[in-house]
């Protein structure tokens, strides 16, 4: 069983920035503004299906927050019920904290009860908090009706699930930040090829990168062909 120690040591990942966010650029703005302290929110909630930017926008506000020097703790709901909800106690002088994942605490009383109390004492304490979910908390994520009201206390917005032509230039924003340069025939490949989800395009971007550089070879057809053979889905 993970402590507290470890859950609060998590790494975040490099490439899920703002700079590499494909999206509502209005909402990349307020979270800009949330995690320096300057939004005139206390509470936000982001929800929207798989792989439509949730972890990515959290990951990027945690390094956006440690640019500017400000407190800023990621904590995944997944990672957290491998822990006890004690987990969720003794957070003092944070300036703002990112739940990622609360619907994964529903219908589980303990934790339920544990995240009703910990948005109390934050609240309380005047700590920013950031949530995120699969699903609209309009429809009673809960079986704690009060639970269930405090994830309205402030602005909710849903993230879009990317067509095909939006992942591709999302893909390319990721691309471009590593320096990566990838042939069109490439790019055929890895949309016909591999899975077709952001995150996991995002991982076999940064596979290539690795691989290209410890072999130092450039990106070819034949190249990439040889690295990712084990992960082509038919």
């Amino acid at each position: 069983m993970k402590n507290q120690q470890q859950l609060l040591q998590l790494q975040l990942t490099a490439e899920y920035t703002f700079t590499t966010f494909y999206g509502d650029q209005t909402l990349v703005r307020m979270l800009t503004a949330f995690s320096e302290g300057h939004c005139e929110e206390d509470q936000l909630f982001l929800w929207g299906a798989a792989n439509s930017g949730k972890t990515h926008l959290l990951h990027a506000l945690c390094h956006h927050a440690n640019k500017t020097k400000n407190t800023l703790l990621y904590l995944p709901c997944d990672e957290l019920l491998a822990a006890d909800t004690s987990v969720l106690e003794g957070l003092q002088a944070i300036s703002a904290v990112c739940l990622d994942g609360v619907d994964l605490f529903s219908g589980d009383q303990a934790w339920e009860y544990a995240l009703f109390n910990f948005i109390n004492r934050m609240r309380a304490q005047g700590t920013r908090l950031l949530l995120t979910a699969n699903r609209n908390p309009a429809q009673q994520i809960f079986d704690l009706a009060d639970l269930n009201s405090r994830m309205v206390w402030g602005p909710v917005y849903k993230l879009p699930t990317l067509l095909q032509a939006e992942v591709e230039q999302a893909l390319l924003l990721h691309a471009q930040a590593r320096g990566l340069e990838l042939g069109a025939e490439c790019w055929d490949y890895l949309f016909k090829h591999c899975r077709r989800d952001t995150s996991s395009l995002v991982a076999i971007l940064a596979l290539l990168d690795d691989e290209s550089l410890r072999h130092q070879r450039r990106l070819t057809l034949p190249f990439l062909r040889q690295v990712l053979k084990v992960q082509e889905t038919p």
